[in-house]
Order: C-alpha cells, then sequence, then structure tokens
C-alpha cells in the first residue's frame, strides 16, 4: 500500500489499486481530532477551502459545511461555558429583527 498525503500531520492508507473514493476518504478524515487546527492553518497560510478539499480529494461542499457546522458548535459550547446554561431563545428585551433608530416615542426618525 502506498499512503497518501491528506492533512498536515497524517496520511491515509490506501491501496493504489482501489481508490476507496471521495467520502470514504472523506469519512476517514473526519476522524482526525485536529483536523479543524490543520484547515484552520492552511486558510491562515493562503488556502482556500476548495483548495483544500481538491488536494485532500474529498468533496469540497461537504467540508465547506463541516466547517461552518463546527464553528457554530464552538461559538454555541463557549456561550454554554460563560452563560452556564445553552442559549436556546433570545434574552427578553433583545430585539429579534433590526429595528430603525427611534427618536424618543415620535416614531422613526426619517
Amino acid at each position: 500500500m502506498r499512503p497518501k498525503q491528506v492533512a498536515q500531520g497524517g496520511t491515509v492508507n490506501m491501496s493504489a489499486e482501489r481508490d476507496p473514493g471521495p467520502r470514504a476518504r472523506w469519512q476517514h478524515v473526519m476522524r482526525d481530532p485536529f483536523l479543524l487546527g490543520t484547515i484552520l492553518q492552511r486558510v491562515a497560510g493562503g488556502e482556500s477551502l476548495r483548495d483544500i478539499g481538491r488536494a485532500w480529494k474529498v468533496p469540497q461542499a461537504e467540508l465547506r459545511d463541516w466547517v461552518h457546522a463546527e464553528g457554530r458548535r464552538l461559538v454555541h459550547e463557549a456561550a454554554v461555558a460563560h452563560y452556564g446554561a445553552p442559549m436556546t431563545a433570545v434574552p427578553s428585551g433583545m430585539p429579534t429583527t433590526p429595528t430603525e433608530p427611534t427618536n424618543g416615542d415620535q416614531g422613526p426618525t426619517i
């Protein structure tokens, strides 16, 4: 077997005779606990998610969606750690839609 480079810190052993395909490679790459850090280092070095997906021969849309979902998950975990409870609703008194600036009780300023 010939190892193929798929991540900065690791390799995936795949047979040169049988390529498992992009989805199987993606499933293998996702097991790396340092995947997000590796991706962020490469993006900071000037690569795009598209470049990374092509280099690793994984589905680019799945890579992009995973990075966005992982970012949302990390933000949520940070909020839970800071506030002590999951934020499932908008706190009372907070606007749920953008509002126009008002001028006291005279209505919106024009």
